[in-house]
């Protein structure tokens, strides 16, 4: 019995690290991609400021892909739903590039709709970027336990049809669910070619609200590490060089 023991204690030891082994080699490969991505956008980095990042920041490699999908795919009208770091760098290309894109970025806490907006300002670039003061209400929308989203009165105001590309990184994910909304609302809005990405679907929440966009939309998906893309399937494949082994 205590030989048996003893083996079995031998095969979970070597199964932890073997684990520990495969996390860390996937760790690297993470930082080897966010790597390539900054490489690949950095010329639009902020100049003026400190733009912060933090652990629920957008991937750089996301951000690699919005922009490509902007320039590649010719984007008209970008609406965000929670501005941050990507904000900077949209705003950046649209003026870089002299591009005739209308961008709308939607932001439901104040403090933080200031701060960005004072931003922008300081990195020349508020021009390039209408960002909107939108509070929370009881959402239309049901879903799980999905039961908050942005003042859809206000947003009928501010959003035009033909939206070709839409960024959906908020609510807060502490609310569960609480980004289901951006679909059901803005479903009928969307040009015949358009793309949209999710961030933060390495949460099982949010790849529960993949899965029920896609069956709305009946459109493809794409999953990548920490974000996924849902695409009408008529526009170019714009998956960025730092991640095209990673998609799934």
């Amino acid at each position: 019995m205590k030989n048996y023991i003893k083996e079995k204690l031998k095969t979970i030891s070597g199964y932890n690290s073997l684990v520990n082994y495969i996390l860390a080699i996937l760790r690297e490969q993470t930082r080897n991609k966010e790597i390539l991505a900054l490489e690949a956008i950095r010329n639009l980095s902020p100049k003026n400021i400190y733009a912060p990042t933090t652990t629920w920041s957008m991937t750089a490699g996301a951000i690699n892909l919005l922009l490509n999908d902007v320039v590649i795919n010719n984007r008209k009208m970008v609406v965000e739903f929670g501005p941050g770091i990507s904000t900077f760098y949209i705003a950046k290309l649209i003026k870089k590039n002299n591009l005739e894109t209308k961008y709308i970025s939607v932001e439901s806490n104040y403090e933080w709709y200031r701060l960005m907006l004072r931003q922008l300002e300081l990195e020349e670039i508020s021009n390039y970027v209408s960002l909107e003061y939108v509070p929370l209400l009881e959402s239309p929308f049901q879903f799980k336990e999905h039961n908050t989203w942005y003042n859809t009165e206000i947003l009928h105001k501010l959003i035009l049809s033909e939206i070709d590309l839409v960024i959906v990184d908020a609510p807060p994910g502490i609310n569960k669910y609480s980004r289901f909304g951006a679909i059901p609302f803005i479903k009928d809005m969307l040009a015949d070619d358009y793309t949209i990405l999710l961030d933060d679907t390495n949460r099982i929440e949010e790849m529960e609200i993949v899965l029920e966009w896609k069956s709305l939309l009946k459109c493809q998906v794409q999953h990548f590490d920490y974000f996924s893309v849902l695409r009408s399937g008529g526009n170019f494949d714009v998956t960025p060089f730092s991640l095209r082994h990673f998609s799934k």
